[in-house]
């Protein structure tokens, strides 16, 4: 946080100082109740690597890959391919699924030969796994 202000002394130098203190206590409370200093931005509580409830195969894949995951109670379901630089790539939206186990396919056929990152919000846990694509 930065706080710009001119101050010239004058012969009240004393209350000047303390009424700047004042108002930088008043910027700095004001950024503290934003929840924006030292706080999280978003409401994932976790994320996980290698998790039991969230797998994908077969990797590497050329064509399809498949992912089965579990959904503990109720809760939306997203999940996001990312290439290397962090682009989403594709984008499934399962929506709200009741508590179970599930299993999706998903085309990576037109994508390029690389790395990527398979990342799965259930709820608020995110579990991400890597994706290796061939030709």
């Amino acid at each position: 946080m930065a706080f710009i202000s001119s101050f010239i002394p004058s012969s009240d130098t004393t209350n000047e100082i303390n009424a700047l203190k004042q108002r930088i206590v008043s910027v700095q409370n004001y950024y503290t109740g934003l929840n924006q200093c030292g706080s999280e931005y978003t409401g994932v509580t976790n994320i996980t690597q290698g998790d039991n409830s969230f797998s994908l195969y077969p990797n590497p894949a050329a064509d399809f890959i498949y992912v089965a995951y579990s959904v503990p109670s109720s809760a939306d379901v997203l999940l996001q391919v990312t290439d290397i630089t962090g682009k989403v790539v594709i984008t499934e939206h399962y929506g709200n699924q009741d508590a179970g186990a599930y299993h999706n396919g998903i085309d990576v056929s037109l994508l390029s030969q690389g790395m990527y990152i398979c990342s799965m919000l259930i709820g608020t846990e995110r579990f991400e796994k890597k994706l290796v694509k061939l030709n």
